[in-house]
């Protein structure tokens, strides 16, 4: 049989792995969003730069002032513009957005604002989850970059 202080002393050992077990969980989560957050950013700067290569040399011969796409299910949109600045070239302004958590923007990227808008932590996780969606939508919608890709697709598979 457990003495009074032997029983406390459990309790209260119990307590304290609780709270650290919480506050570890806290830290281990915080770090996860924002492992998500930069792999989302990555990913979509880096998709943005191969279609902007690719299609602002289209643009140019098929002399277009704007393009705007809806990617996958719409979950995301790609919106570009023609911007001379010395050079002209595409510009784009990226959304994600995720129907269940509301009507509004989840994410977005922006080369208009020069930008990217940081990801409430209860939308990471969602967003990070539609990737592929965005990634085979511009390859839908885009079919050039498939070519620009190549060679980080096969690095990827050595």
């Amino acid at each position: 049989m457990l003495t009074t202080k032997t029983r406390l002393r459990r309790q209260l050992r119990d307590k304290n792995m609780k709270k650290n077990n919480i506050a570890s969980q806290l830290l281990n989560g915080s770090a996860e969003i924002d492992r998500m957050r930069r792999e989302i950013h990555a990913l979509v700067s880096l998709v943005v730069g191969y279609v902007r290569e690719t299609y602002t040399v289209a643009a140019r011969e098929a002399d277009y002032q704007s393009i705007t796409k809806s990617l996958g299910d719409g979950t995301w949109n790609i919106n570009g513009r023609i911007v001379t600045d010395g050079d002209t070239q595409f510009t784009f302004h990226v959304t994600c957005f995720i129907p269940e958590f509301g009507p509004g923007t989840a994410y977005q990227y922006s080369e208009f604002e020069k930008k990217s808008h940081t990801i409430p932590a209860r939308l990471v996780k969602a967003v990070h989850e539609t990737l592929e969606k965005f990634v085979e939508g511009i390859l839908e919608k885009f079919p050039a970059v498939a070519t620009a890709w190549k060679p980080l697709i096969e690095a990827a598979a050595e």
